[in-house]
């Protein structure tokens, strides 16, 4: 994504849209005062914050030089481990100081380095160096035999790795908590372990073995024993994958050549099917703490554990490792903490290890474990192992220099018109800018910039110069000294910060104030700073990265209500404006609050989603008053001791209550319902005369000749004793829409309040759609979408829902496809 502060301000205007055509509303002066204040930081969503990915200090070592300077019997990780540092790419300090630890001291590692830090390569380079020099010892590989693809060449099945001849076993165990981080590291693996250039060297230098990896989880197919179907369904899957990997090799895949790595490789290292690791365990196995408990207690996968014990045992080889590396090992505490360490017990038992064996090497990463007393006794409870044989891997960011935010003033017209020519109003093209169609504005940027050079592409050119000009050391400058006014701190740090802050109180700042301090914001933020963002997206260094990464956080919020004053008159809106439609309601407000600045109370916003007509809906509470009792509504769940079991989205007739109001009409209820009573399941129901107190909230039903300070209107009723009835009509009394038949939502009234599952669907098929995804015939998309949800049963419907809405834009894109087709070939004929 090379557009953050765009992608933000399409996806806000994609989500503002969704609430316009879900909740219409008949009035358009009330329809502007909400899409104004709909508008408002803080209301739907917040201006992004943006954190540029950390600098640590480098080691001075790229992989070649670092595997040198380990035991010689390591030196072939440069080999098996070049696809993790590719184009001589140097190792950070503190991953050079993992290898050493593990390989050298001996010691287990915990690694507490932050995101973007690199902590994947601190576990996978001891576990490959390891890997690399044990295969140097393996007989080669017999050929495997000629019915090995056997999906294919309708033969029975056969185990994958049954015809090889080196010694069998399980070397590591990557435990992640979450499946969605199994399928990211799966991918890393393939990238480290299926390259081209991997599978060359194994076959030259390993006698064609191959470095075996698996995924165990619920998502690996085939659960239980052997069947015809089921090797059937195998067969398939298969023979599907087999035909992916046919197409990739007929794509061309230079706008995306880590493509392959996100589908398995039917030649390579990355196991076929449970079954496969059943018979023959992988050299690395990832999977989950929960599916981990469930193969130890079933006899299906028993020779998993017992084929590693026995290789582990083998008495002349005192050399063998086994490494069990946890990710995010903070998300292990508590009283699920304990459960995974008595798993980890239990497999340490499966194994013949003890948690003091010399065999065993535990590699951790964790955001939020310090090295204090604290911090090892969680680690000597959690494993049973002495503490002392943990060594804390702690690297520090890079300062930025100092007062580097400032160098870019100069530059400050020259980032502008690259914006404008790139992209002049992100809402327009409504997708993220092209690279390779803003050639031309990427080298006109680097010429201002100061770089001449010639012969490289125009977004190298560009990466070159602004590394030169120390763009990304201003931007990481520019952090910290947010952090430093904001937080009133003398030690300031590299933080995520507001890229503009709209709300900015005396003595704040934002990133845009302090890189481009003389520059007018349009809409969101300058065009400097929009430029700066774009120009440090869309450019790249001869490394192929970034020359600063920068990530974006966005905030959406999900709206929980809308709430109407009941006063047609108030003072906070401009009566001036609402002339020519006069709206029924006072002032909308997005907070909930029991009184406007008026004076009169507000109510619930409630809205027909046919014909927009907007009506009011509170909770009924019963009061006496002199010597009469009275109806009251408020916005408040009156039952307090129900609180929050009762506060509920359908809410019921017995506490709430749905008022139309029409003030103004003279004489008043000049306008009646369309029907006034009717029948929905043997139930009556009806529209009965009412007026409202804007101030106090006295309901009087059947009322006739409404004061000044009572609005005329009409209540809906639901007759007999019936109370747990929904609280809105079947029937709009406007546009007479009838839902008195449908099962799901039987009302044609909404409270104005956004789903959390559709809300989500909304912003994440936007947020989707905002990453590049280069259409090739055959494959699937590149792009990647991590969703997090409390709830399995909210994930699968936001699934469905984005399914759906995928299909239809898949739908979309077909048709037009084919009409252009059409038009050409109509041309072509004519």
């Amino acid at each position: 994504m090379h557009d953050v502060v765009g992608a933000y301000q399409r996806l806000n205007h994609i989500y503002q849209l969704y609430i316009k055509s879900a909740f219409p509303l008949r009035y358009r002066s009330l329809a502007a005062e909400r899409d104004r204040l709909l508008q408002q930081p803080g209301i739907l969503s917040q201006p992004p914050l943006i954190e540029p990915v950390p600098i640590y200090p480098s080691s001075g070592r790229d992989l070649q030089t670092a595997a040198k300077q380990l035991p010689e019997k390591y030196h072939d990780l440069a080999q098996l481990g070049k696809m993790l540092f590719e184009g001589g790419i140097e190792l950070y300090q503190h991953q050079w100081e993992s290898l050493e630890s593990v390989l050298i001291n001996q010691k287990d590692l915990v690694v507490t380095t932050g995101t973007g830090s690199g902590k994947t390569e601190c576990f996978l380079l001891p576990l490959l160096a390891h890997l690399a020099w044990e295969s140097s010892t393996w007989e080669a590989s017999a050929p495997p035999p000629s019915n090995h693809c056997w999906w294919d060449v309708q033969s029975d099945r056969i185990s994958q790795w049954k015809h090889v001849n080196r010694p069998k076993a399980m070397r590591g165990l990557i435990l992640y908590p979450l499946n969605a981080l199994v399928e990211d590291q799966l991918r890393r693996l393939r990238k480290a372990l299926e390259a081209p250039e991997i599978h060359d060297w194994l076959d030259k230098e390993r006698g064609t073995n191959r470095i075996t990896f698996g995924r165990y989880t619920g998502q690996t197919p085939i659960p239980g024993e052997p069947t015809p179907d089921k090797i059937k369904r195998l067969r398939n899957e298969l023979d599907d994958c087999a035909k992916q990997q046919q197409n990739l090799l007929q794509a061309n895949l230079s706008l995306n050549p880590d493509l392959p790595y996100y589908f398995p490789r039917l030649d390579g290292g990355e196991m076929w099917s449970r079954w496969d690791m059943q018979d023959t365990p992988p050299d690395i196995l990832i999977t989950n703490y929960s599916m981990l408990n469930i193969m130890m207690m079933r006899s299906i996968e028993n020779d998993i554990f017992d084929i590693t014990r026995d290789w582990l045992a083998e008495p002349n080889h005192p050399e063998r490792q086994f490494f069990l590396i946890i990710d995010e090992l903070h998300a292990y505490r508590g009283t699920p903490g304990t459960e995974v360490a008595y798993i980890l017990r239990l497999l340490f038992s499966r194994l013949g290890l003890t948690p003091d064996s010399p065999k065993l090497r535990i590699v951790t990463t964790t955001a939020s474990l310090d090295d204090n007393p604290e911090g090892r006794k969680f680690l000597r409870e959690f494993f049973g192992r002495d503490d002392k044989q943990f060594a804390f891997i702690t690297g520090q960011q890079q300062q930025p220099k100092a007062n580097a935010r400032k160098s870019l003033v100069k530059y400050e017209s020259a980032f502008a018109e690259f914006a404008q020519s790139v992209q002049p109003d992100p809402l327009q093209s409504m997708t993220q800018p092209d690279p390779t169609a803003n050639t031309g504005a990427m080298s006109t940027l680097a010429s201002k910039l100061g770089y001449s050079k010639s012969g490289i592409s125009e977004e190298k050119q560009l990466g070159e110069a602004l590394a030169i000009v120390g763009a990304g050391e201003a931007l990481r400058d520019a952090c910290q000294e947010v952090d430093r006014v904001v937080r009133q701190t003398n030690q300031p740090s590299v933080r995520a910060a507001k890229v503009k802050d709209p709300n900015k109180q005396k003595h704040q700042t934002d990133l845009d104030n302090e890189l481009f301090p003389n520059a007018a914001a349009s809409n969101l933020v300058s065009d400097s700073m929009r430029g700066l963002l774009l120009a440090l997206g869309m450019s790249k260094l001869s490394n192929g990265r970034s020359p600063q990464p920068v990530r974006g956080h966005l905030f959406f919020h999900n709206l929980q209500s809308l709430w109407a004053c009941r006063n047609p008159s108030c003072t906070q809106v401009d009566q001036i404006q609402r002339q020519s439609d006069q709206p029924t309601t006072g002032a909308i407000h997005a907070n909930h609050r029991l009184s406007c600045g008026c004076g009169s109370r507000v109510l619930d916003l409630i809205v027909c989603e046919v014909c927009g007509d907007v009506f009011l809906g509170g909770y009924k509470s019963t009061r006496k008053l002199i010597n009469q009792t009275v109806d009251i509504l408020t916005p408040d769940q009156p039952n307090l001791e129900g609180i929050p079991d009762l506060v509920v989205m359908n809410q019921r007739y017995g506490n709430y209550r749905v008022f139309w109001p029409l003030p103004g009409e003279t004489p008043a209820w000049t306008t009646q319902p369309q029907v006034l009573e009717w029948t929905v399941d043997r139930i009556k129901r009806q529209w009965v005369k009412a007026k409202l107190d804007k101030q106090t909230g006295v309901l009087i039903q059947n009322a006739t000749s409404p004061k000044t300070d009572e609005i005329p209107g009409w209540l809906y009723q639901v007759k007999g004793d019936d109370l747990d009835q929904p609280a809105l009509p079947t029937k709009c009394p406007r546009c007479d829409a009838d839902y008195g038949k449908r099962d799901k939502f039987p009302t044609p009234l909404r409270i104005h309040r956004t789903g959390f599952q559709k809300a989500c669907q909304v912003i994440a098929s936007g947020l989707l759609r905002e990453m590049p995804a280069p259409f090739q015939k055959g494959l699937s998309s590149s792009r990647k979408l991590v969703i997090f949800s409390d709830s399995r049963q909210d994930a699968a419907k936001l699934a469905a829902g984005m399914e759906l809405d995928h299909y239809r834009d898949m739908v979309r894109l077909l048709l037009i496809q084919s009409f252009y087709q059409y038009w050409d070939d109509l041309i072509a004929f004519l």
